[in-house]
């Protein structure tokens, strides 16, 4: 009786072991890779190669505005552009797309990276909007100069 109590504890305790390393090992897994694509999703933090004197938006001085209004009118704008791909239509994928782009000292926006990849066609959809944006009201350092800034998005991708 005594060696039963020991196996049913000895089995439950690998049980127990094997319930908690198999959501830790999902979450690292689906922390560093898309489980469809295979892309590595690090978030870069070298600046951009066109825009080598640019700023961080956290960093400027007066931050640059979406037409003449605040950057949450922004994400209104994308949203109301974002087009469904048809190679996602059916799917279920959920989740989110982050890039990075510049708004140059002229307002407009240049140099859009993926930073954080979803799936192929829905950044690519995400890219095409945010290239389509009309022209910032450039930042502006201390000295009331527009500069370059870099401005990192994210975009949520829920599907109901």
């Amino acid at each position: 009786m005594y060696n039963d109590i020991i196996t049913n504890t000895n089995c439950f305790v690998r049980r127990l072991k094997k319930l908690i390393a198999i959501p830790v090992l999902l979450v690292f897994v689906f922390a560093c890779y898309h489980p469809r694509t295979g892309v590595k999703t690090e978030v870069s933090d070298t600046l951009s190669a066109d825009e080598p004197n640019a700023v961080p938006f956290d960093q400027i001085d007066i931050k640059p505005q979406f037409s003449d209004r605040n950057v949450n009118d922004f994400s209104e704008w994308v949203m109301n552009r974002f087009q469904i791909p048809d190679s996602v239509v059916e799917s279920d994928i959920i989740g989110r797309v982050v890039i990075r782009f510049t708004i140059g000292a002229d307002g407009l926006v240049r140099d859009i990276k993926v930073m954080k990849s979803l799936d192929k066609d829905i950044d690519a959809e995400v890219v095409r909007v945010v290239a389509s944006s009309p022209k910032w009201s450039p930042g502006k350092n201390a000295d009331g100069v527009a500069v370059p800034v870099l401005y990192d998005y994210s975009f949520l991708y829920i599907i109901r």
